[in-house]
């Protein structure tokens, strides 16, 4: 409670509401009911499609499940229709919301022919004269809203959507722990672009994986860079090392070079195959692959036996490698974040930590 009526500082993705949440949850350990549950359905109302928030809706069935089923709805109910039934269409949304507001402030004709002109460049690839362009306008280092929005669609549909979401990132923090309403949602769909939409869903739906999950982790791992390449030498989009890449291409018929790994046709193919199996190694239940995918099957299996029946709130704040933990939640959240956009659902997360042999 101190924390946070003094700031908890929570503004980092992945931790948006973690105060909140654990109040909440000791204060259903206590036995103070309808203290927890006013806590818990206000982090929801608050901050709808944060990790924790999910966490949140799950206390409160366990308290009272008709009240959770009624904030569910409210917060389904607040996304709205996408003009069609592509994915894409919730990038078009967000750029002609925000572009409108960008007009506004283009109001020379100058400024008009700069942007029709960046806007063109985006068009045939030409990024950094692109930006060249908008930063003679100050668009670049602009901070409105409605700027950062159109210029992440633009990029997001120029094929340059890891530019779009590093630059989410560092401009559209705040939008992204604010309600869900239909104002904020062209800034969820800027930050959260639907890349590589019919690679995933393909290779997803060959391997029965969520592809708003393959997303998200796409998202993480490499923020849709297909060129991205770690310290660790994992490549591309999913961000495969050699050995497991090289163990799902074989069956595929793939390769696995680098160069391969690098081709996001490739790349995402094998990524899902991989996500496939841990799915079916943890039970169907892909919220136990973000620390298998970060830190290797060994050791999430051994977490596993060791906290077996724990619930899974505790279990991920123990997991013992703090980047396999702010890994874990990130990729979680963005997969709640993109369920909801793709298709307006909320996946649920696991109450407890399965047993296993």
């Amino acid at each position: 409670e101190q924390s946070l009526a003094e700031g908890t500082g929570e503004s980092a993705e992945g931790i948006v509401g973690r105060a909140a949440y654990w109040r909440g949850r000791v204060l259903a350990e206590l036995g103070r009911r309808d203290e927890a549950l006013e806590g818990l359905e206000g982090l929801v109302r608050a901050r709808p499609l944060t990790y924790y928030a999910q966490l949140a809706l799950a206390r409160i069935a366990e308290l009272d499940a008709a009240r959770q089923l009624r904030v569910r709805g409210e917060v389904l109910a607040h996304r709205a229709p996408l003009a069609g039934s592509s994915i894409t269409d919730a990038v078009l949304i967000a750029r002609s919301e925000a572009a409108r507001a960008v007009a506004d402030r283009l109001v020379t004709e100058p400024d008009r022919a700069a942007f029709a002109r960046a806007h063109a460049l985006l068009s045939v690839d030409e990024l950094g004269r692109a930006e060249r362009e908008l930063a003679l306008l100050g668009l670049t280092a602009e901070a409105e809203l409605p700027v950062v929005t159109t210029l992440t669609s633009l990029l997001t549909q120029s094929g340059h959507a890891h530019r779009a979401t590093d630059l989410a990132r560092r401009r559209l923090a705040s939008v992204l722990v604010s309600p869900a309403d239909a104002e904020a949602l062209a800034l969820f769909r800027a930050a959260y672009p639907p890349a590589y939409a019919g690679l995933i869903e393909d290779a997803a739906g060959a391997e029965n994986v969520d592809p708003s999950f393959v997303r998200a982790v796409a998202r993480e791992e490499s923020s849709f860079d297909p060129d991205a390449v770690s310290v660790a030498h994992a490549y591309g989009l999913l961000q495969l090392i050699r050995p497991t890449a090289q163990r799902y291409a074989r069956p595929l018929g793939l390769a696995s070079d680098p160069t391969a790994l690098c081709t996001p046709a490739i790349n995402v193919r094998i990524g899902a195959r991989y996500m496939g199996a841990l799915q079916r190694r943890y039970d169907g239940n892909p919220a136990f692959i973000p620390a298998a995918y970060n830190a290797g099957e060994g050791n999430v299996d051994r977490w596993m036996r060791e906290r077996a029946e724990q619930p899974f709130d505790a279990w991920v704040e123990q997991i013992p490698y703090g980047e396999t933990r702010g890994y874990t939640r990130r990729v979680l959240q963005s997969w709640i974040v993109y369920a909801y956009l793709d298709r307006g659902e909320l996946p649920a997360l696991p109450g407890f930590v399965p047993r296993r042999g």
